[in-house]
């Protein structure tokens, strides 16, 4: 009876080296010279540059759609102040007020989300969609950003419109903003990126909604939510189908829940 010792496990670059640590990613051996730190265990060198080659991006690249909702914003704003009417008239009538969304002017969904209460609320949304909205526009392309913005706005919308009292007035793009770190996440998460730092940053800011007085956080949660969704349906190397089903299902989803909640303020004003 003979038996036989098994060969001691080596890294892969470096057969003389012995090592009982393999890449999470292809399985393959790696030293310590090779191993780098991830999320969970360790990835070599080689996974690490597929996975960066991938979502690298010519320098010349220029995040137009970005800067043209970022436009958008700060044209209305300004309109706002100089007053098509007055600033409060001209946010009125773009202004997500429940009951006027129950008795037909359901573009208020959509609206609310590009005019704001002021320069300070206008500002630190803008700076926000222009940290998130340049690198995702780069990975996920225009369109899929638009999507994953505008259906996220309607999610936060749609979030506020449900769960705010009837008088409440919703103004401002944070729920579509929420949208864009949601989307940020799972992009991240797709990709096996340390996700440590944009969960950081959506706790604080979801924390800040629930502490200080008039922010909507409901609108923050639907966003969040939304954009969650969309952005892992409308992901570059999704099938083509699923690209479009995703959005659409979620669509549908805020079309009932906006029906449902129409009946109801119907309801309290008919009675």
């Amino acid at each position: 009876m003979s038996s036989e010792t098994s060969p001691e496990p080596v890294c892969a670059k470096h057969p003389g080296r012995v090592t009982y640590v393999c890449c999470n990613r292809c399985g393959a051996g790696i030293c310590t010279e090779c191993m780098v730190p991830a999320p969970v265990g360790f990835h070599c060198r080689k996974c690490v540059a597929e996975a960066q080659s991938r979502i690298r991006i010519p320098a010349e690249f220029v995040p137009r759609l970005t800067y043209a909702l970022i436009g958008i914003c700060v044209v209305l704003q300004v309109l706002g102040q100089l007053g098509i009417g007055t600033s409060s008239r001209f946010l009125q009538e773009f202004s997500l007020y429940p009951y006027a969304v129950a008795v037909g002017e359901q573009y208020r969904l959509l609206t609310a989300i590009f005019v704001h209460s002021g320069w300070f609320h206008l500002g630190m949304n803008m700076i926000m969609l222009w940290v998130l909205g340049r690198s995702l526009e780069q990975v996920f392309g225009r369109v899929r950003l638009l999507a994953v913005f505008l259906i996220a706005g309607l999610g936060g919308a749609v979030a506020s419109y449900w769960f705010n009292a009837p008088m409440t007035v919703g103004i401002g793009a944070s729920g579509a903003i929420f949208g864009l770190f949601a989307a940020m996440f799972v992009f991240s998460r797709e990709h096996r990126v340390n996700t440590q730092e944009i969960v950081s940053v959506i706790a604080l800011n979801l924390v800040i909604g629930f502490i200080i007085p008039g922010v909507d956080w409901h609108a923050h949660v639907g966003g969040l939510i939304a954009g969650a969704v969309v952005g892992w349906g409308v992901m570059p190397r999704r099938s083509v189908a699923l690209q479009w089903v995703v959005p659409a299902l979620v669509l549908v989803v805020l079309a009932g829940a906006v029906q449902l909640r129409t009946d109801q303020l119907l309801a309290t004003l008919i009675g």
